[in-house]
């Protein structure tokens, strides 16, 4: 009799799906979505685009599974929980695989991404009161077995997994510590240097924020000095290992002293010139990185940095001190 009765009822598990449906319904997911992802004519449904995105994520987030195929029949078994948290009618057919790569193709704009992403961001800041002082960035990359294209993401480049043997993109993320709540996502072809990545990153975070004043956290590949001189001459600072030579043990090298023996002068001459990029680089963090003024220190300034800011429109000659 039970059996029956369940069979004529129908049971569907409702799991952590509500929880995340209100989240990201607060987050307004699904409505920003439909802002800078309009619906297009021929759309079949009552739910909208980022309706159905929003219903995605739960299955993304609920089952930790990213595969489009698996959707449909998740959402088939739980119809009525779908149609109670979005008060519409729900199909299987709103969640095909094909459809849901049609949502794919189209965030690939990276225009219409990008302004979607910081108006998510703000709003997450704003809702939930949250300070934004430090920023992390970093970058990594993703081995795929998928194939090379030429003008493609996937390219085989230096491989952070030890897989040099296989294709992969690459991921550089933007987060507001401590909550760790990524303010910026961008990827882009494997074989691309990381050093590039900081600057389009940190203009996308002052986008975000509307701040300035931010400290900037990252490793030694952001010491550059023309990364540091794009962010200090915005009244931003910075922390990262300063990039110095090291001895063959592994222990940086006093200042002042030389290495003793290396296979090639190419090599010295690289450690020379590493040397010289640590004072340098020591001598802006502490006493910053845009002068008041005085024209012996500013024509000690590399000329790349001097063009950076430049670009930047700051007057060196006017500008304020900076803590970087």
């Amino acid at each position: 009799m039970i059996e029956k009765l369940i069979e004529i009822l129908g049971i569907e598990r409702v799991d952590d799906i509500p929880l995340l449906w209100e989240q990201l319904k607060a987050m307004r997911v699904a409505r920003l979505f439909d802002k800078y992802f309009p619906q297009h004519p021929n759309w079949e449904g009552e739910l909208s685009p980022g309706e159905v995105i929003a219903c995605w994520l739960c299955f993304i987030l609920s089952c930790g599974n990213h595969r489009l195929s698996h959707v449909r029949k998740w959402a088939e078994e739980r119809l009525h929980l779908l149609q109670a948290l979005t008060g519409k009618k729900v199909r299987a057919l709103d969640f095909t695989d094909d459809r849901l790569a049609a949502l794919l193709a189209r965030m690939g704009d990276r225009t219409v991404w990008e302004s979607f992403e910081q108006e998510l961001s703000s709003e997450l800041l704003q809702v939930y009161d949250l300070s934004a002082e430090i920023v992390r960035l970093d970058s990594t990359s993703a081995k795929t077995y998928a194939g090379v294209s030429e003008n493609g993401l996937i390219q085989f480049g230096h491989s952070k997994d030890h897989r040099p043997d296989l294709a992969q993109v690459k991921i550089s993320l933007s987060t507001l510590d401590p909550l760790g709540l990524p303010l910026s996502t961008t990827v882009v072809k494997g074989n691309v240097a990381d050093d590039p990545l900081y600057e389009p990153e940190i203009t996308r975070v002052r986008k975000t924020t509307g701040k300035r004043g931010l400290l900037y956290v990252g490793d030694k590949k952001m010491a550059a000095l023309e990364t540091r001189a794009f962010i200090c001459v915005r009244w931003d600072s910075s922390n990262s290992p300063n990039r110095s030579a090291r001895n063959r043990s592994g222990s940086f090298l006093p200042e002042g002293t030389k290495p003793k023996s290396f296979t090639s002068r190419r090599r010295m001459n690289r450690l020379e010139s590493a040397s010289r990029s640590q004072n340098l680089g020591r001598h802006f963090s502490a006493q910053a990185i845009v002068p008041t003024g005085g024209n012996e220190f500013w024509s000690s300034v590399p000329s790349s940095v001097r063009g950076a800011m430049r670009k930047s429109s700051i007057n060196p000659s006017k500008a304020r001190r900076a803590n970087c």
